[in-house]
């Protein structure tokens, strides 16, 4: 724990904390108290620095990852002037560790992954206009290494994951249209030496027959077998409906209807 950091060590009502979240859960990064909805706040006090506010102060998205792959999740922020800050748990929570300018406004929705298999996150951003930027963590951050464009616009909505199992996030996108869009990571990597700067560029599949825009996308792997699977939920009868990448995708094979 870093010197200066006043930890909250005993429960704090949910009244307290209202203005900050709506559902009080407690998670433990090393013994500091974070809670957690949509947002988390850490307690701060000291004056050595500047101490992580909570969310609500500032526009901006939640990004935590394992940035650096030492296994734990780092706290990280992107805020809508463009900045992403990354707290490392390595050295513990309490402060900014870096700063990163120029990663897009409020239009450039932050998408950080493991694009290129070196078990760190990459700082990545797609924008409405429909470029995806990517800087990668194995050479420092601090600039896009690569941006592709035709990724769609704003009804087109990012959900990178590993759909094909080689431990490399995919770039896809879901349209409200009902349009999943998948190009694989693995595609570029068999065309290429510089497999990790060039594997991406155009889409490789393409599903219809995914809802509209109520219908939001929560790929996930469902069935263990290492690959993400395409699935999504229905806010309209509280279904989900999933497409095993285990048998191939194209049409799908269950939908799970939840208690109200």
């Amino acid at each position: 724990m870093r010197e200066g950091l006043n930890v909250v060590t005993g429960i704090v009502s949910q009244a307290s904390i209202a203005t900050t979240c709506t559902t009080e859960t407690n998670l433990e990064f090393d013994s500091v108290d974070v809670f957690q909805h949509l947002d988390w706040i850490i307690s701060t006090t000291s004056g050595m620095g500047p101490a992580l506010p909570p969310r609500n102060t500032i526009p901006a998205d939640v990004v935590n990852a394992d940035y650096d792959g030492d296994g734990k999740v780092d706290l990280a922020v992107k805020t809508a002037w463009g900045d992403w800050k990354i707290d490392f748990a390595s050295n513990g929570f309490g402060f900014w560790d870096v700063i990163y300018s120029g990663y897009g406004g409020p239009d450039a929705h932050a998408v950080p992954a493991d694009y290129d298999g070196d078990h760190k996150a990459d700082l990545s951003v797609k924008t409405d206009g429909g470029v995806w930027y990517i800087d990668y963590a194995r050479d420092g951050f601090g600039v896009w290494n690569a941006s592709y464009s035709g990724y769609g616009f704003s009804d087109a909505h990012p959900i990178p994951a590993d759909y094909d199992g080689d431990r490399k996030f995919d770039l896809s996108v879901k349209t409200d249209s009902g349009i999943w869009f998948i190009d694989y990571a693995a595609s570029g990597s068999r065309l290429s030496s510089i497999s990790p700067i060039t594997s991406f560029g155009v889409f490789n599949a393409s599903y219809s027959g995914w809802g509209n825009a109520s219908f939001r996308p929560v790929p996930g792997d469902y069935d263990g077998d290492r690959r993400s699977d395409l699935a999504v939920y229905n806010s309209l009868n509280n279904s989900y409906q999933i497409d095993f990448s285990s048998d191939g995708f194209g049409g799908i094979r269950v939908t799970v209807i939840e208690a109200p």
